[in-house]
């Protein structure tokens, strides 16, 4: 197969003009094959992305096989990490062959009409509630909200979720690893749902099959992969307050919350009040704390110019989540790219924070932004500089550092003044400590991990109140973006 002997950082031009000429049975694979690749690190290769992205719907006919699930899946999230304007376009084309999928296991939308009760059923599809993970801290306060006034049934495999986290539910459906997507149609007709709601979407097979179906009158999701579906089966994306000025790139109406909402610690015996351990090699230690997807070609070449720039030396730490044949390809890149840098290893959470605690200051990868990464550095008192742009996967770190009171000068929405703002942080020591003793000042824990209003404390379950109790007016409304809780336009 020809994406496993060209990366698309290595892909010739002439090579991609024939590729784009095959047959959609053919060019599929293909471009699973390059979209499920996680690191792409050359301007070359973001090229060749973007080409592919250009075409996407040259793919939405292909007649798929039950073997390319598993790169469906990643391909249908990788596709947002791409440094191109319509990146989810990927997405409107996969969608359309997920439903031949569907069609192909037997799959069909079986849903309950739509009518109010008194104790609706909430079914939370959960790609992921491991406490630790990315999305038991982002959403599990906002979810132990719902059980006040909804029965609410989780739906998720075993081994991606904590028994810790059973007490958000009324009940825990526990798929197993490899069940037949039929049966999993089954249990959720058997639920009855009156909503489905999905946390995230794009890190496993089963939810992205049965969203691209209709179980339910009401499918609405959030933004746990910080990303819209581009399906017409999912009626709401709900969002925190502040991101609907991103809702142009949404298919779906997207409902704005009243609140940005609040973060669950990794766990609660974790101290992050850690002694600085500090380098003694007379560099400035600067961390990048992103996962490898989102070291873009664009923020990658921002860090060279950075090397070669300043006039004090600097030390990049990569905190990329790389391991085995990934780590090495990685390491390779870095040093033909760095003079300086150590490509850190996977570490148990505590480790990490002891490294991540021993940096000057740290970097968010851009445009593909971070979220609990900058809580981490917030919570060690680590000076951020961070990325945004007028989409939600680049708005995160904006709303940490708000949320903390940090000063907006250290988020930028261009790459020059990103670079700028990281000279001063490189070259300006009392600056970079003024940001030091605020963060050490700041009861940071409070500012993220507690609802920042009392009535924010059930915001959440108000939300899904509001649109359930509003559903008809709300599709039959010309708007696209509707603020909770404020009079629907019609």
């Amino acid at each position: 197969m020809l994406s496993l002997f060209y990366s698309l950082d290595a892909m010739p031009p002439e090579l991609m003009s024939g590729v784009l000429k095959l047959p959609p049975d053919q060019l599929l694979p293909l471009m699973l094959g390059w979209f499920t690749a996680p690191f792409v690190h050359a301007a070359h290769g973001e090229a060749n992305r973007g080409l592919l992205l250009d075409h996407a719907d040259l793919i939405a006919n292909a007649i798929p096989t039950q073997g390319i699930v598993q790169a469906m899946t990643s391909a249908w999230m990788h596709c947002s990490y791409a440094d191109h304007p319509h990146k989810h376009k990927l997405k409107t084309a996969l969608n359309e062959v997920w439903k031949r999928l569907d069609k192909a296991g037997g799959l069909k939308s079986r849903s309950v009409p739509y009518k109010i009760v008194e104790r609706p059923t909430i079914l939370v599809a959960a790609e992921r509630m491991s406490v630790g993970h990315a999305m038991y801290r982002s959403y599990a306060a906002c979810i132990r909200q719902l059980k006040s006034r909804y029965r609410v049934v989780c739906m998720a495999v075993r081994g991606f979720i904590s028994e810790t986290a059973f007490d958000l539910f009324d009940d825990v459906v526990l798929l197993e690893p490899g069940i037949n997507m039929k049966d999993i149609g089954a249990h959720i007709v058997k639920i009855s749902p009156d909503i489905i709601y999905f946390p995230s979407l794009g890190m496993s097979e089963w939810t992205q099959m049965i969203a691209n179906l209709r179980y339910a009158p009401i499918q609405v999701m959030t933004l746990g992969h910080p990303a819209p579906a581009m399906m017409d089966t999912m009626d709401y994306t709900l969002v925190q307050a502040g991101h609907g000025e991103a809702s142009w790139e949404f298919g779906t109406k997207v409902l704005e919350r009243r609140a940005w909402g609040s973060f669950a610690p990794y766990s609660d015996d974790i101290d992050f009040n850690i002694p600085k351990v500090p380098f003694d090699d007379g560099a400035i230690h600067i961390a990048v704390n992103s996962s490898l997807m989102k070291l873009s070609p664009r923020f990658l070449a921002l860090c060279e110019r950075l090397e070669k720039e300043t006039t004090r030396p600097v030390h990049f730490h990569f905190f990329a989540s790389a391991a085995g044949v990934m780590y090495d390809r990685i390491r390779q890149v870095f040093e033909r790219r760095f003079r300086r840098f150590t490509l850190e290893p996977s570490r148990q959470y505590a480790a990490f924070l002891q490294q991540l605690k021993r940096c000057d200051l740290a970097l968010a990868a851009f445009p593909f932004g971070n979220t609990n990464s900058t809580v981490d550095t917030c919570l060690l008192g680590v000076p951020t500089v961070a990325y945004y742009a007028n989409e939600v996967l680049s708005i995160g770190d904006r709303d940490v550092m708000r949320m903390v009171g940090l000063p907006s000068w250290l988020v930028s929405d261009n790459d020059e003044d990103y670079f700028q703002t990281a000279m001063k942080l490189i070259h300006d020591d009392a600056a970079r400590q003024a940001i030091v003793d605020q963060l050490q000042g700041t009861d940071v824990k409070a500012k993220l991990f507690q609802p920042p209003r009392p009535e924010d404390e059930t915001e959440f379950v108000e939300a899904f109140d509001w649109m359930y109790h509003n559903h008809e007016a709300l599709q039959a409304s010309s708007q696209h973006l509707l603020k909770v809780g404020e009079p629907i336009p019609a």
